[in-house]
């Protein structure tokens, strides 16, 4: 539903027509436009946009026809939208829509194959977008894109065994990016992302 601007009154979005639910959850905004994930039979479960001038629904197919690419994780990272999808090629990758064309554009097979690396934990920092994700040779560590492919990479292998350091709890707080992370050191501890330092752990508080 939407609320109209003139009446006040609710307004019905019917995006599965008929006595079906397409259930929208994960909304987002970006610059005006809503942002959303529902499913119907013939688009299956996708990433959905609200035209903010019509209020028409459209989808952003990223796997076409019937399929789902069960997009979550939808962030607003400074006027771009990202998101964590799947398809049977990538498995569950991070995409974003390209502001200027309005189209779902794959950044990176971080775990090469149809696998997928799981990326979690979205937060938009000093014009990045920091991130975890499970390549397998490294396990999930800190990576993060600047919306290229090529400026998508690991951002440091914090615990340098397959295990990963599961880095969580993210918070940005003026220029820098406060997370937990463990190594094979000293356990869960609280580290920062710095532009001028780069990644370190503050202190071994246990």
């Amino acid at each position: 539903y939407r609320i109209d601007n003139t009446t006040g009154n609710p307004v019905l979005i019917d995006i599965n027509s008929g006595s079906g639910s397409s259930s929208p959850s994960n909304l987002t905004n970006v610059n005006g436009t809503l942002y959303f994930q529902a499913s119907t039979p013939t688009s299956g479960s996708e990433l959905w946009r609200i035209d903010p001038a019509t209020g028409t629904p459209s989808v952003v197919d990223v796997v076409s026809g019937s399929g789902s690419s069960n997009p979550y994780n939808l962030l607003n990272a400074n006027g771009v939208l990202y998101f964590t999808a799947y398809n049977n090629t990538t498995g569950w990758e991070l995409w974003k829509v390209e502001p200027t064309t309005g189209n779902p554009v794959f950044l990176k097979d971080i775990y090469v194959g149809s696998n997928g690396s799981n990326p979690g934990n979205l937060t938009y920092s000093n014009g990045k977008l920091y991130f975890t994700a499970d390549n397998y040779s490294q396990g999930i560590e800190l990576w993060q894109t600047d919306g290229t492919p090529e400026g998508t990479a690991l951002v440091k292998d914090i615990n340098a065994t397959t295990l990963g350091s599961s880095p969580s709890n993210f918070i940005k707080i003026g220029e820098i990016l406060y997370f937990n992370a463990k190594d094979d050191v000293n356990g869960i501890e609280l580290w920062r992302a710095n532009p001028a330092t780069g990644v370190v752990s503050l202190t071994d508080i246990y």
